[in-house]
C-alpha cells in the first residue's frame, strides 16, 4: 500500500511538472528567488533532499502564487519519506494558481 501511495505521489509530481511550467503572470518571482530555485534543483540532483526541501519551502512562502516550488517541495518530501507533507505540498501547488493544470 505504501509503494502505491509513493508511486501515485511521484506520478502526480510528474504531471504537475509537465502540465504547466508558467508562473502566475500577476506575481512573477524576482531574480533572487529564481536563483534560489535553481540552487534547490541542483541540490535535488545531488540527492540533498533536506537542503532542497528547505529552499523550496522558503521560495514557496515568499511566492505563494508560484506552484513549481511547492511541486518540487513535494518531490523532495517524498524522497525523505514524508508522504503526508508531500501530499499537502501538491495540494498547495494545485490550489495556488487557478490555471495550474493537473
Amino acid at each position: 500500500m505504501k509503494r502505491i501511495k509513493i508511486i501515485t505521489l511521484l506520478l502526480a509530481c510528474c504531471v504537475l511538472q509537465i502540465a504547466n511550467a508558467e508562473v502566475a503572470a500577476t506575481q512573477t518571482p524576482d531574480i533572487s528567488d529564481r536563483q534560489l530555485f535553481s540552487q534547490a534543483v541542483e541540490l535535488t540532483s545531488k540527492g540533498q533532499w533536506p537542503e532542497a526541501a528547505s529552499l523550496f519551502q522558503k521560495i514557496a512562502q515568499q511566492n505563494p502564487a508560484w506552484p513549481e516550488p511547492k511541486n518540487n517541495l513535494a518531490v523532495a518530501l517524498i524522497n525523505m519519506g514524508k508522504l503526508e507533507q508531500a501530499q499537502q505540498a501538491l495540494d498547495d501547488a494545485v490550489s495556488s494558481q487557478a490555471n495550474f493544470k493537473t
